[in-house]
């Protein structure tokens, strides 16, 4: 609703129009309990925030309902991208929380091993030893500080070095040619017995 106020609220004169863009920028079963709010005339503005606040606006709820977004979120190591859409879903819940004053919620555990468990393995470890570090510190990790550790995977995933990984199996390290530096020979790598 803040968003609404300052972006469109405070430019329109009368409730009327603020009630029509209100019920145009709404959706879903927001918008679908507030629509007979326009047969109210000016009132109806009114009565439609006071809806919106009832049905939508507690902060449990719309934590709930964002933890649900982030937790449907697969992030890949083949789709670097995926890790960047996390941390802006997370980017989203914190800013969000914190407006409403319930950011406390967002460093309980529970919502950080919820989130680390959507990470490819090898993240998962790594976060695991910094917040190892962290509790070394005296200190219990934080959603923004998983949220740093994250931005800091993302952005060595997507430069030159971490773009050049392959993902490869051990057996396929095996199977593959190689030059020798001093001849201009290829030999073999597989095992013999492999074979």
């Amino acid at each position: 609703m803040k968003n609404f106020d300052v972006n469109v609220a405070k430019k329109l004169s009368n409730n009327a129009a603020r009630l029509s863009y209100l019920v145009q920028l709404t959706k879903g079963k927001a918008k679908r309990s507030i629509e007979c709010c326009v047969l109210l005339g000016d009132d109806g503005y009114a009565v439609a925030r006071d809806i919106l606040e009832k049905q939508f606006g507690h902060s449990h709820i719309i934590l709930h309902a964002m933890m649900n977004e982030m937790l449907n979120c697969r992030v890949t190591t083949s789709d670097p991208e995926s890790m960047w859409r996390l941390i802006s879903m997370m980017k989203k819940c914190e800013i969000t929380m914190t407006q409403m004053k319930y950011e406390t919620n967002l460093n309980n555990p529970e919502n950080l091993l919820k989130i680390q468990h959507l990470l490819p393995q090898h993240n998962q470890r790594r976060w695991a030893n910094k917040a190892q570090e962290i509790i070394n510190g005296k200190r219990e990790p934080s959603f923004r500080e998983l949220i740093k550790f994250l931005e800091n995977e993302a952005a060595a995933s997507n430069n030159l070095f971490g773009r050049a990984i392959k993902d490869h199996t051990p057996r396929e390290r095996m199977t593959k040619q190689t030059k020798s530096f001093f001849t201009n020979k290829t030999y073999d790598e597989r095992c013999p017995n492999c074979t």
